[in-house]
């Protein structure tokens, strides 16, 4: 959300919190049973009156005794019957027209929360004559008089919609309309527990889970007040205390009148609240397939809180101790976890699904829309949620065999394209929010995050923000605030032989771009790529490496909770699965890994002339004259191998040194790869070897006779200890491939020349380390020395920064990223010649004459 946005949010918050001390708010004046309904009903001087019933309600005779009593009491009435389990539009107006023609004076309102909304609503276009119901909005309302609204709710539930600010659906637009009318807080209710005797246990679930979800709703928004919390925490005692009960003994009326108490009480505070994430996906819910209120906010609430919760941790957490699920000593993260625990487990011990059996794929991006717009601004806390976040809510709710069924590769990207070619993509607040939305979860998740790494790497927390999510907030922050300039057409000059005219050049996306990662830094590779491709406005697939298998579902579920498939999907698994992508035309191939992959992948994009950039390896050499400084080469060449224990592409692989120094920085570096990694193999922060396999390939290069220091191993921690080689020389196995481990053979020169011929005399590296003071050696390195990147007096750290690119040259790789580079790979750089009608010089037209060819040579050189 952009910064003028969130003011008005807060504005908007900060009038209705001032505004909420002189609201009229009162609770329902209970009265004792239907039979005092008409006795309240004349001493107000009503004579006439309308009543609003659920069609099920009345044919189980349930309103038989208010309409005997009323009869007798000489109060009129007529009877409009609501049938459907969602308002529409259509019932509030043929309500309201059974009011008019009754000259109805009041209304009672018998049932469901389907009954009672429709009375509410009628209500309110009673009081404001001139307004439609979609107008029905704005504080103003609560100084405008509404006929008496008398509530009985007939569900243990249902005492909650009673006081629910009614939300009505067009049932035939598909529309919904908020209708947050505090004035519509009923005068009167019959809390009677008699009337919910003997209804079925599941309807006395649906309905108290329902009410669960208003008094949750209402306590972890921001619009809300002190009293309004205090009736969200009684409400939520009463439902842990009598739900159970009452579903199990439909007999049981303590428990029914207990939750009938608790019902009012979480629907007064709701009023107050407006409606909030979960109501929004159960309204849509309702107006796109009919789905009943309270089933599906019993579904939606445990999947919400589930993914969101981490957001109101402190709010739940406080629920749960004021209901006694949780011991008060407990903590905000276990006593929360312990509240969303007990919904799920109410659910399934009251039979209440885990989907929506109605929901189809197709419809959520629509009624995601219309959840996001009817939805309260302010909550939840302490972010926001868009429609693209609700829409993995409501993914979530999908029916099991269609959220499970392994979607075909050909049909994703078929899907993306489509999605590309609608044009949204392009849309530069649309790649801003994308942006956005990815930075919140990475924020979201960091713990999963951690958790994920550590399991496949044995990566520290320290080293997993340093490598791979420090280093992906910051790109995200740099892209962020560069994009916009980037994307902006650039002007270039014109050449004269054009005139009149003006040259430009327009950025415009490639379209659906495959972006597969490696596993040695598998958070950080995935998402890097994907920022450039999504600034740059193009649909993606991920696919993660199997060989980090936590992290790969850990990128899937993140990505999948903030974006539809069809914008960024996620494919998992092996080899097989990367031959289905590798066989669907793509608009670019991003590929970071080895270099006989690289080739595989490059062969099977040029089937479809897809463009690459292949992020690759080799053997990246370091270099150190006899005129460094020892101790601090020594420091800075032990972090570049031992940062993920040289699972790093661009870690130094070998070392040539001056024979003059070669035992003082033998010394040196034993000493700090003591100093920062101690005994390694016992050391937790230690990052192992990605597999067995791995383990095994590194360890078989080291040759014990050549071991200077290190040389250990424990297959059962796949550790390799830091080992150093001497008198290594170029035809030893450690020479013939990249190492990828903790293990750096040195290679004595005697002096520049031989290091540079040795380095040349190699396919290209994808990065070079230099330590010299010599100036003169430095520039003539980057000189006569070809490779991808690097270091003067350092290693590793070149690629740590947005403002340059990274890229590898021949072997090593092609292409680049980072930054704007990133930006510009996954975009076309579209050419434009606006020609002026104005003037046409006719040099360039046939017939050609001596003078036009006179011309063409002063302009053309």
């Amino acid at each position: 959300m952009n910064i003028a946005a969130r003011a008005l949010c807060r504005a908007y918050q900060l009038c209705f919190r001032a505004a909420l001390p002189i609201l009229p708010y009162t609770l329902p004046k209970e009265l004792d049973g239907m039979g005092a309904i008409p006795e309240t009903l004349a001493e107000l001087g009503v004579s006439r009156a309308l009543l609003v019933i659920d069609a099920g309600v009345r044919a189980l005779g349930l309103t038989r005794p208010l309409e005997d009593a009323l009869a007798e009491a000489n109060i009129a009435f007529s009877v409009y019957e609501q049938r459907t389990p969602n308002p529409t539009i259509g019932d509030v107006e043929a309500a309201l027209a059974v009011y008019r023609q009754a000259d109805a004076q009041a209304i009672v309102a018998v049932g469901g929360g389907s009954a009672i909304d429709c009375a509410k609503v009628v209500g309110a276009r009673v009081a404001r004559p001139r307004k439609s119901v979609s107008q029905m909005k704005g504080l103003l309302r609560v100084l405008r008089r509404t006929p008496p609204l008398v509530a009985v709710p007939t569900t243990a539930g249902t005492g909650s919609e009673a006081t629910l600010a009614a939300v009505i659906t067009d049932a035939g637009a598909r529309h919904k309309y908020p209708i947050n009318d505090f004035a519509l807080i009923p005068d009167y209710a019959v809390l009677d527990a008699n009337l919910t005797l003997g209804l079925p246990p599941f309807l006395t679930a649906t309905t108290g889970m329902d009410a669960l979800t208003h008094a949750v709703e209402a306590y972890i928004g921001r619009s809300t007040n002190k009293l309004t919390r205090a009736m969200s925490e009684e409400a939520v005692r009463l439902i842990v205390e009598n739900l159970p009960a009452a579903v199990r003994d439909g007999q049981n009326a303590q428990a029914r009148e207990g939750m009938l108490r608790a019902a009012t009480c979480a629907g007064v505070a709701f009023t107050r609240s407006y409606v909030g994430y979960v109501h929004g996906v159960a309204h849509a819910l309702g107006g796109q397939y009919g789905v009943a209120h309270g089933l599906a906010n019993a579904v939606a609430l445990p999947k919400l809180l589930r993914v969101y919760g981490a957001r109101c941790e402190k709010k739940l957490a406080r629920l749960a101790r004021v209901a006694g699920i949780a011991p008060q000593e407990a903590g905000d993260a276990e006593a929360a976890e312990a509240f969303i625990a007990w919904i799920e487990a109410r659910n399934a011990e009251f039979g209440i699904p885990t989907e929506i059996a109605e929901l189809r794929a197709a419809d959520i991006p629509t009624m995601a829309r219309h959840a996001a717009r009817e939805c309260n601004p302010l909550y939840p806390v302490p972010m926001l949620m868009d429609r693209f976040e609700l829409e993995a809510v409501f993914r979530l709710l999908l029916p099991k065999p269609a959220q499970a069924a392994k979607p075909d590769i050909g049909d994703v990207v078929a899907a993306q394209r489509a999605y590309f070619d609608s044009g949204v993509t392009r849309d530069l607040s649309f790649r801003r929010d994308a942006l956005a939305r990815l930075r919140r979860a990475v924020l979201a998740h960091e713990g999963e995050i951690d958790a994920a790494l550590r399991k496949d790497l044995g990566k520290s927390p320290t080293e997993t923000y340093m490598c791979e999510t420090g280093m992906t907030l910051a790109e995200l922050s740099f892209v962020s605030r560069h994009m916009a300039r980037w994307a902006r057409p650039r002007r270039v000059h014109t050449p004269l032989a054009q005139f009149l005219a003006s040259s430009f050049i327009v950025q415009e996306p490639k379209g659906v771009a495959l972006i597969l990662s490696p596993w040695n830094y598998p958070f950080m590779l995935c998402m890097e790529p994907l920022i450039g491709a999504l600034a740059a406005g193009n649909c993606c697939v991920l696919k993660p490496s199997a060989y980090a298998p936590a992290t790969s579902a850990l990128i899937a579920k993140l990505v999948g909770e903030i974006f539809p498939p069809e914008y960024v999907a996620v494919v998992e698994g092996g080899r097989a699965e990367n031959q289905a992508l590798l066989d669907q035309r793509f608009d670019h191939i991003f590929f970071t890994g080895g270099v006989a992959v690289g080739r595989e992948v490059m062969r099977r994009a040029s089937e479809h002339l897809t463009p690459v950039t292949l992020e690759l390896g080799g053997k990246s050499p370091c270099i150190v004259d006899a005129t460094a400084n020892l101790p601090l080469a020594a420091r800075r060449l032990a972090f570049g191998k031992l940062l993920n224990c040289g699972q790093t592409c661009v870690a130094p692989d070998y070392v040539l040194v001056d024979r003059r120094v070669k035992d003082e920085l033998v010394g040196l570096l034993k000493k700090e790869i003591e100093r920062m990694a101690g005994d390694a193999l016992q050391n937790e922060d230690y990052v192992h070897m990605i597999s067995q396999k791995h383990f095994d390939r590194v360890c078989a290069l080291i040759d014990p006779e050549k071991v200077a220091f290190g040389g250990r191993s424990d297959p059962e921690t796949l550790r390799i200890e830091p080992t150093v080689l001497c008198g290594v020389t170029g035809e030893d196995a450690v020479m013939q491939e990249e190492i990828f481990g903790p293990v750096l053979p040195m290679i004595e020169v005697d002096g520049l020349d031989e290091a540079i011929r040795f380095v040349n005399a190699r396919p290209r590296p994808l990065a070079l380390y230099l330590f010299s003071s010599d100036r003169a050696v430095q520039r003539r390195v980057l000189r006569d020395v070809r490779f991808g990147g690097g270091c003067i007096n350092d290693t590793i750290i070149h690629l740590a920064t947005s403002r340059m690119g990274f890229g590898g040259v021949g072997e090593s790789g092609m292409g680049s990223y980072h930054g704007k580079r990133s930006f510009d790979t996954f975009s076309h750089e579209k050419s434009i010649v606006n020609k002026s009608t104005l003037l046409d010089l006719p040099v360039r037209y046939m017939p050609y004459t001596r003078l036009r060819a006179k011309l063409l040579r002063l302009f053309l050189r």
